[in-house]
């Protein structure tokens, strides 16, 4: 069994989940993560928490809200919850970067 991630996240509210830019030198913004708390404690199990974090490096990354995008599942993402994301329009937040621009 794989060692849970113990990082810094904070509940923002109900289903949001903020990795603060502060976690490690050099995020560009923080890191946002939506999911129930029954979820988060498999995400934080899977080491998801860092892979967000490390996104946040990257250029092109904003701090506001940009409904009809967002970045691709994690690689071990069952098909289902990809579809569940698509039927009730849970995006990630973060990217400006127009591969990913649904509408």
């Amino acid at each position: 069994m794989s060692q849970v991630w113990k990082g810094q996240l904070e509940q923002i509210d109900e289903y949001r989940w903020r990795i603060p830019k502060d976690y490690k030198p050099g995020m560009r913004v923080d890191g946002l993560i939506f999911a129930s708390k029954p979820m988060i404690a498999q995400i934080k199990q899977d080491q998801a928490p860092e892979q967000v974090a490390n996104v946040a490096f990257l250029d092109g990354h904003v701090e506001a809200y940009s409904p009809g995008t967002r970045n691709p599942a994690a690689q071990w993402d069952p098909p289902s919850l990809t579809a569940f994301r698509d039927q009730w329009s849970i995006f990630d937040i973060g990217t400006n970067d127009e591969l990913w621009d649904r509408e």
